[in-house]
């Protein structure tokens, strides 16, 4: 079964027949791996919408710190999950993804997760994290 969780907002406010209620303020989603974690090890750390809504996403932030790669993971309406980059994004980095990237104005999502895994054995703490803005679409 495929899921398409990019969806025109026009379409979404047609179909539902409801507005999308923009986000006051960024979602913030943190990982923290502490010195010494062994190489691989992996953290999830998600984020879900009030009860009978969905999220519906403009841009992405993703940072990596050195020795750590990180992804995005979306869960759609049929609760299938899909990783939003093909690669995992690698270490040292602070990148912004807008949903236009997926040819959309929004990403739709009944979960955002982020996902961490260790490239190295830490030296230090390292933190990796996700921001995100949009609005939430009642259902």
């Amino acid at each position: 079964m495929t899921t398409k969780i990019v969806v025109p907002a026009a379409v979404l406010e047609r179909v539902l027949r409801k507005p999308v209620r923009y986000l006051s303020k960024d979602v913030s989603l943190v990982a923290t791996l502490v010195e010494g974690t062994p190489e691989g090890a992996e953290v999830l750390v998600e984020s879900i919408p009030p009860p009978g809504h969905l999220l519906a996403i403009r841009y992405f932030r993703l940072r990596t710190p050195p020795e750590v790669a990180a992804n995005i993971l979306v869960t759609g309406a049929d609760w299938h999950e899909t990783k939003l980059l093909a690669e995992d994004q690698g270490e040292d980095l602070d990148v912004v993804y807008d949903a236009s990237d997926w040819d959309a104005d929004f990403v739709v999502a009944t979960r955002v997760r982020l996902y961490a895994r260790a490239l190295v054995r830490t030296t230090s703490d390292r933190t990796a994290s996700l921001s995100f803005c949009g609005g939430l679409i009642r259902i």
